[in-house]
């Protein structure tokens, strides 16, 4: 008969030591499985700043890199599920060509392809051309393009528009990548139960995005705009604040209309600079509902002495449809009277919000707050 050797003691430290093993393992498989799609993200960005590197002054790299608070943007949500991070992830791991430049010098090419579907996204349209440098929704145009063009922030204020917004944003990186335009794209969720305060949005997506960016020149972008030719001109005038659209098409008639909706219109794509916008103090911070708000800068900009430069009939771009669920505001219509004697105090200087949430995505960063 075999000798066993093997004590009681023995017995019982091989099986603690088992039970360790064990446990030891499977926190480990639990941990993989948790942080898997977080190692994918930061495996991703630890990569991208090399990518960067050329006119990288235009960007705050650093604030880039600092933690990222998704918890409070019910936004982001919505986006993974539709359009998931791990698709981007996958173009984004091969490092852009230096030596290539998406502009697109064919005159027989400024038709674009319009995307009204997510499934045109995939299928009929094409994706921007340059993936690899997008970080965050900020794209720096490569050597090959030349010398640096204008440096562009759109900045886009959203609520429960998600299917336009996202055809907008790629729809706008193909754009502005075939014009060879460093830009970023930045939106700004209202995450209240308020009435929508369009310009109050834009007064926060302009003062939060200077802290990644040193761009001079912010084009307020509606997310339901989207050019479809390329001869749509997305840069600033230091004399002129710009409107963009010089025609808009509307799906239902599929006939076009002035994009000049009437005189000293200003609402829908404009630009400004950043001289412009601070001399006016920003937008009023009073309009809550649709309406009147975009008439209001027009009027600040009158009495500051600025003059609109109007787009003419070839930009033209595409009205999206959307639910009409944003209810008219009981501001009245503003006067010069009206508007002078609040503009030095009702802007830029009297913002407050708070902030939620910020989200960085390849396609944009994603400002959320209450208002």
């Amino acid at each position: 008969r075999p000798v066993s050797y093997t004590t009681e003691s023995q017995v019982k430290m091989t099986g603690r030591v088992c039970n360790y093993a064990a446990v030891f393992q499977l926190t480990v498989t639990l941990c993989a499985l948790l942080t898997f799609s977080t190692y994918q993200l930061s495996n991703y960005y630890s990569t991208v700043p090399k990518l960067l590197t050329i006119g990288s002054s235009l960007l705050n790299l650093s604030n880039f890199d600092t933690p990222i608070s998704s918890n409070n943007v019910s936004l982001i949500n919505e986006v993974n599920g539709l359009m998931p991070l791990s698709g981007y992830l996958g173009r984004n791991n091969s490092s852009p060509d230096p030596t290539s430049c998406p502009r697109s010098d064919s005159q027989a090419s400024n038709r674009l392809c319009v995307p009204l579907t997510l499934a045109d996204l995939n299928s009929t349209c094409p994706k921007p051309v340059d993936f690899g440098r997008l970080r965050c929704g900020f794209w720096l145009a490569p050597p090959a393009c030349g010398a640096a063009t204008a440096c562009v922030a759109v900045i886009v204020p959203y609520r429960n528009r998600l299917v336009n917004l996202l055809l907008l944003v790629q729809h706008l990186h193909n754009l502005l990548q075939r014009q060879a335009i460093n830009h970023g794209i930045f939106v700004v969720e209202q995450n209240d139960q308020l009435p929508f305060n369009r310009a109050k949005l834009l007064n926060i997506g302009f003062k939060l995005s200077q802290n990644y960016h040193s761009c001079d020149c912010f084009v307020f972008h509606d997310a339901d705009k989207l050019p479809e030719s390329l001869l749509v001109d997305y840069s600033c005038s230091q004399g002129r604040p710009r409107h963009l659209i010089g025609r808009l098409l509307n799906l239902a008639s599929r006939k076009y209309s002035p994009g000049k909706m009437y005189h000293n219109f200003f609402g829908g794509v404009v630009a400004v600079t950043k001289r412009q916008f601070e001399s006016v103090n920003g937008n009023s911070n009073l309009y809550y509902g649709w309406g009147r708000e975009d008439d209001e800068l027009s009027v600040r900009l009158r009495i500051k002495h600025w003059r609109v430069a109007y787009s003419d009939q070839s930009a033209k771009y595409v009205n999206l449809k959307h639910a009409d669920d944003i209810k008219v505001n009981s501001m009245p219509w503003p006067s010069v009277s009206a508007v002078r004697r609040r503009m030095t105090s009702d802007g830029l200087n009297s913002l407050k919000y708070n902030l939620t949430g910020v989200y960085c995505h390849p396609l944009f960063t994603i400002f959320s707050v209450q208002v």
